[in-house]
């Protein structure tokens, strides 16, 4: 298992991939009307000086990374899901990957939302069972590639008369409990075609010495839509299960993933940076994300949860910028599989800061210490 000793080392080390915190400047959840998450507004900054590496949050699946590299293997099942995935890499990104044109070559959102579902996230998950968005246009019976898998759709829409709402592109583990419609994570697909071009945003730091101008690209232009995709998913999680804390929500392109995390009950929130999924020549899914979204995926069973000096970081302000009526809400009346709801067109603020940080690995690197005492 030495081939995975590097890229969790990078993951646990490197800036590329850590986690920032965010402080909520301005949102629309709190008037208490239906707004859809593609017109919602949500405009956060950076404000903490703190990077935090990947591995922090997940104690359980890095102490079990460390123990498989350190055995050179395991039949623990969910590491086993990770190595068979990554033992045929080269199999899998030829799955992914556009026949026609690579992985960038043309292909509809809801084909490409297929090949993930089929070929990234339900291998890598424990959780195998998914559905694509019902809603979606240009559905496809089968899987785009080859192996021509038949492509399951359904009800994936959540939210509540007076919140924000909308449809899931990817749901994993839908199951129908007693009182609620669990599942286990979500993901949106941004769509190929670009969007079109936001204004550049000006926004002064803490000490108003400077200023940060961001050009919003790629992921970050779908900001406001995913962040108040992973605040309500948060809430409905936390409300099927009391036992969750941070929850992750997920955001890919043909070119990247970002993971979203949100603590409904502490009101923290951490955004990754963007993930690439291939490598730069296209031949191969690059191994970071591949663990990094195992991780993710299987969060229920490696998450630890925010660290103490992520809790003692200033709050996302989510509790602050409403109501107690309409914070009643998030927390207790979310529901999937709602009806239809209506609502007038909002305008959209877009809102990502990026400013000056420090990285923190001090649980991993307490983990990867005490790894070592145990070798000598």
């Amino acid at each position: 298992m030495s081939y995975l000793s590097a890229p969790l080392e990078r993951l646990e080390m490197d800036l590329f991939f850590g986690l920032s915190s965010l402080k909520l400047k301005l949102c629309d959840a709190g008037v208490r009307e239906a707004i859809c998450f593609s017109e919602a507004c949500v405009h956060a900054a950076k404000m903490s000086k703190t990077v935090y590496a990947f591995t922090e949050i997940f104690g359980k699946g890095h102490q079990m990374l460390l123990d498989c590299i350190k055995q050179d293997g395991s039949d623990h099942h969910l590491l086993q899901k990770l190595i068979s995935y990554t033992s045929n890499l080269k199999e899998a990104t030829k799955a992914l990957q556009n026949v026609s044109g690579g992985s960038r070559g043309k292909e509809s959102e809801t084909e490409w939302a297929a090949r993930l579902a089929v070929h990234f996230f339900s291998p890598l998950s424990l959780v195998q069972d998914y559905l694509l968005d019902s809603c979606s246009n240009h559905k496809v019976l089968e899987c785009p590639c080859s192996c021509k898998s038949c492509i399951k759709y359904g009800d994936t829409s959540i939210g509540h008369p007076k919140t924000w709402f909308g449809l899931f592109d990817i749901v994993i583990g839908k199951a129908l409990s007693p009182l609620e419609t669990e599942v286990h994570i979500a993901a949106t697909v941004i769509p190929e075609e670009p969007v079109e071009e936001s204004e550049s945003i000006l926004e002064r730091s803490e000490d108003n010495l400077s200023q940060s101008e961001v050009k919003f690209e790629s992921l970050q232009q779908f900001f406001p839509q995913i962040a108040s995709q992973s605040i309500v998913f948060s809430f409905y999680q936390k409300k099927c299960n009391s036992a969750v804390s941070i929850v992750p929500y997920i955001a890919v392109s043909k070119t990247h993933v970002q993971f979203h995390f949100y603590d409904c009950e502490k009101d923290l929130y951490f955004l990754s940076q963007e993930m690439p999924l291939f490598s730069h020549d296209d031949n191969e899914l690059f191994l970071e994300t591949v663990i990094a979204t195992w991780l993710v995926l299987n969060y229920r069973y490696l998450l630890s949860g925010p660290t103490e000096g992520m809790v003692k970081g200033e709050k996302f302000g989510f509790h602050s910028n409403v109501s107690d009526e309409v914070l009643n809400l998030y927390r207790n009346e979310i529901k999937m599989g709602i009806t239809e709801l209506k609502t007038e067109n909002l305008d959209i603020w877009n809102g990502y800061f990026d400013q000056g940080v420090t990285f923190d690995a001090s649980d991993t690197l307490k983990r990867k210490k005490n790894m070592k005492m145990q070798q000598s």
